[in-house]
């Protein structure tokens, strides 16, 4: 199968990334994969196709990524692909090792951490930036991902910077 050129800097991002995953720092990779989405999002062109199956899970992953705001429920992305739902879920599992649903609410928080990082936007905002349905959902899907709330991490790191400035 044909493979992807990045730049350095997505590549620079990818192997912060799996420094701290290896290092077992669950929210700080899940931090700067965010980072490697949103560099991947801005559109970097993709060098080499894939060819087949792969090349309609490489199309889904692009879409989720591009369109976390939106409607990617299965009837919708399987409308946007062009395929019928059962072999757009067969096929993503199948090449991707993952259910479409976890696959993108994994995408979604790991954009949702990389906003808090960014400290700009209230909870609101990011909840509906990622497209989780309120708060609430936003909420409780991060609790699930990384065992405390959005505002709890948002303490914490400031907390953190504080201590670094003293």
């Amino acid at each position: 199968k044909g493979g992807r050129v990045v730049s350095s800097k997505v590549a620079g991002l990818l192997d912060d990334f799996l420094s701290l995953y290896r290092s077992n720092d669950g929210l700080g990779a899940s931090i700067k994969l965010g980072q490697v989405l949103s560099e991947l999002a801005k559109g970097e062109p993709s060098v080499a196709q894939i060819s087949g199956d792969g090349d309609l899970v490489a199309r889904i992953k692009k879409h989720v990524v591009g369109n976390l705001d939106g409607d990617l429920a299965m009837p919708a992305l399987s409308k946007a692909m062009g395929v019928s739902e059962s072999y757009l879920r067969a096929v993503f599992r199948e090449e991707a090792g993952v259910s479409l649903g976890n696959f993108v609410r994994s995408v979604r928080l790991v954009q949702s951490t990389y906003l808090l990082e960014q400290g700009k936007d209230d909870l609101g905002v990011i909840a509906e930036k990622t497209g989780f349905g309120s708060l609430t959902s936003f909420t409780r899907a991060f609790r699930r991902m990384y065992e405390m709330t959005p505002s709890s991490y948002r303490k914490r790191k400031r907390a953190e910077a504080e201590m670094n400035t003293i």
